[in-house]
This record gives C-alpha cells, structure tokens and sequence, in this order.
C-alpha cells in the first residue's frame, strides 16, 4: 500500500512537497467498516512519516449529478494533478475525463 512506501522517501529533501493524494469510491467508504478503514489509511500514512494526505472522497454518479445540475453542487471539490477546483467550474470536457478516471477507480 502506498501508505507504507512513505519511509522510503526522503521527504526532507523536498519540504513541502511531500504530499500525497488518494481517492476512494464513497461506496467504497460506506458505514462502519468503510470508517475503519480510512481511519486505518490514516494512521498509517502518517505513522510512516507521511507529511500531507489528501483524501478524495466521491463517485462517478455524484459527478454526473453535478455536471447535470451544478448549481446543486456547487461546494464539489476536485483534486486534480496537483490543484483543486471547483468540479463544476470546469470545462465539460475535464468534467468528463473526472468522471471517467472516477468511474474506472483511478
């Protein structure tokens, strides 16, 4: 898991630039056991010495809502190589690579 590669790196060299972004699947999230295991990710991501996480939490079907009725959604962050943004501020063809990264869980 990524989370345990972080003793490798040699974050000292690049302070500040440590940060690391991962996404999950609301479904994949959902109820007791979904909690556990973010809790989990969590703790260990920083107990490895991790720096910065940053937590994306959504599916393919809430960006499609958004991208059909965006004044709905408008509080749809994004995290996207290195910068957020408002998802329905995007330009419809981000939107949909968005979607369809988030649809094949990348």
């Amino acid at each position: 898991m990524i989370c345990k590669q972080v003793k490798r790196w040699r974050v000292r060299r690049c302070p500040g630039e440590s940060s690391v972004c991962l996404s999950f699947n609301r479904n994949e999230l959902a109820g007791a056991n979904g909690r556990k295991l973010l809790r989990q990710v969590i703790e260990t991501y920083f107990q490895s010495g991790g720096f910065h996480l940053q937590i994306n939490i959504v599916n393919a079907e809430d960006l499609r809502k958004a991208k059909a009725a965006p004044e709905r959604y408008q509080d749809l962050i994004v995290h996207i190589s290195g910068f957020s943004a408002r998802f329905v501020k995007l330009d419809k063809k981000w939107q949909d690579a968005i979607i369809e990264r988030t649809a094949h869980g990348m």
